[in-house]
């Protein structure tokens, strides 16, 4: 990201060096907290897929197989 917009502003320059550092320092702080909000969002999806796991064996334990039945 933090390449496109440096691209952009060679390309297309702003008025001044502060308008330039403000814009690639937003970028930085968007950037970071994207990375941030992915890393949490993978967390908390592991965090689910160990919980449902855990039910799953915790309902097979306690639940008893149905009995075979047949047609004859």
């Amino acid at each position: 990201m933090l390449i496109v917009i440096t691209g952009v502003l060679t390309y297309r320059p702003l008025p001044s060096w502060y308008d330039y550092m403000i814009v690639m320092l937003l970028a930085a702080v968007l950037g970071v907290l994207c990375v941030l909000t992915c890393r949490r969002r993978i967390r908390r999806e592991m965090d689910l897929r160990r919980v449902r796991s855990t039910a799953v064996a915790l309902q097979r334990q306690m639940l008893r197989p149905l009995p075979i039945l047949t047609d004859r």
